[in-house]
């Protein structure tokens, strides 16, 4: 009587493993081909019925050129001390989501508990490329040891959205993770980093994290700590069509990042002239820093627009916010932080657009409650609200309307409820304005 050997497909026509396709896990022979054959069986490109979850048990498993990911998979490990992938490469990805390349198709797949360890990467060589990649779901993956690659250990490229990554781990790396738009119009959004960790960084990398014109970027509930290199988060945009833009910072713990380094910062947001960093969200982080690896910054801000800074800590602090320049509706609350370069909210509380000429006219306004003329080039402007006159101010912008010659305005506060406007033409003159725009500004409390 012969026996035959059981298969996981034999057990569950939905689960296969890669040790049925010959794969050994012994960390010494070749398991590409083993796994590459693994991998084509359990993806289907037709349909997500068809697709299987591939098993790879524990073991470690050299690889020595690109695994093609497939369409509707789902890869699972034992878990990251388990089981390894280990690619002895030194270009390209050791795992390929490429869905432009005509050789892998990158949407809904799912990956679990298993690591890839980079110690014999080398060159440009990287754990994971994901490009024009859908709706994919990661869930207890590790990348470690990429510190002689000169490349981010995961690079997001191009279209890609609706990535999460839950519970992931970076340690150890020359760079974690690069998202960036492809250069021809694709951008990628909706990629959301939950409970992750991003540790160890070596101090001569620029960036632990790069973003570069690309929205919806969330981090939530992450630690990322240890990072030695200059930025630990840079959110750069780059093209006035892409700007990078909707990104969220919110409830993660930082320290000791930037190991002193000079222009060093934990999040830095820079845009440039015609094409801000704009919409980011940075809420309700903690910054612990040891004084010896505490860096220049913890969140440094160059052309930027509509940005949220608030109920976030301070420990060992250098500059809590540092103002590079260029920066517009900012709203900063500065409690439990050190210093703020930035200390009052770019975001008036109170605002008039009206017609002066003979009489008030009122085109559209927040917290006003009365708007007079007083005499030629004259106004009282009544606020809604009482505001504290010691950390509040107003700007003021007027023209004749009829000819469009800009006029000289300037505010005086009277009261805690009233401001008095002035408008003079170039020769000095009280003159009444035709177009008058005012927006009043309050420190938080």
């Amino acid at each position: 009587m012969s026996l035959t050997k059981a298969t996981f497909s034999m057990i569950d026509k939905a689960f296969i493993s890669a040790a049925d396709y010959g794969a050994v896990g012994d960390g010494v022979n070749d398991d590409t081909l083993a796994l590459q054959a693994a991998i084509d069986a359990a993806g289907n490109w037709a349909s997500v019925a068809y697709a299987k979850t591939l098993y790879i048990p524990s073991g470690t498993y050299k690889t020595t050129s690109q695994l093609y990911i497939r369409p509707y998979i789902n890869i699972v490990g034992d878990s990251v001390g388990r089981t390894s992938i280990v690619p002895y490469i030194s270009s390209g990805p050791a795992l390929n989501s490429d869905a432009t390349s005509g050789v892998a198709e990158a949407y809904q797949q799912r990956f679990s508990t298993f690591t890839i360890d980079g110690s014999n990467v080398t060159g440009t060589g990287y754990a994971w490329l994901f490009k024009t990649n859908k709706n994919s779901t990661f869930n207890q993956i590790k990348f470690i040891n990429f510190t002689g690659s000169a490349s981010p250990t995961v690079s997001i490229e191009g279209s890609c959205y609706l990535l999460s990554f839950n519970q992931c781990e970076w340690s150890v790396n020359q760079a974690h993770v690069q998202i960036i738009d492809d250069g021809i119009g694709g951008f990628s959004t909706t990629i959301h980093f939950d409970r992750c960790l991003f540790d160890e960084i070596t101090q001569n990398s620029t960036n632990a994290i790069y973003i570069r014109n690309a929205s919806d970027i969330e981090f939530n509930r992450c630690i990322l700590q240890a990072m030695r290199s200059i930025n630990a988060i840079l959110i750069e945009s780059t093209s006035a069509r892409l700007t990078s833009h909707d990104h969220v910072i919110k409830n993660c713990w930082m320290e000791d990042n930037g190991n002193g380094q000079t222009n060093s910062a934990g999040i830095y947001l820079k845009g440039q002239s015609g094409y801000p960093v704009n919409g980011v969200i940075i809420e309700g982080n903690r910054f612990h820093q040891s004084v010896a690896n505490v860096p220049q910054n913890q969140v440094k801000l160059e052309w930027t627009d509509k940005i949220y800074i608030q109920n976030n800590a301070e420990g060992f602090g250098g500059v809590f916010l540092k103002d590079d320049g260029n920066n517009t509706n900012t709203y900063v609350e500065c409690k439990n932080v050190s210093a703020c370069e930035i200390k009052y909210p770019n975001v008036p509380v109170a605002w008039a657009s009206f017609n002066g000429k003979g009489s008030v006219t009122r085109n559209s306004d927040f917290g006003i409650s009365s708007i007079v003329r007083n005499s030629a080039g004259n106004y009282t402007v009544t606020l809604s609200q009482a505001m504290d006159t010691s950390s509040i101010a107003a700007t003021c912008n007027a023209e004749d309307g009829s000819i469009g010659v800009p006029l000289i305005a300037a505010t005086v506060p009277q009261t805690t409820t009233t401001f008095d406007i002035a408008i003079y033409n170039a020769a000095g003159a009280a003159t009444d304005g035709r177009n008058i725009s005012l927006s009043v500004f309050q420190a938080p409390a």
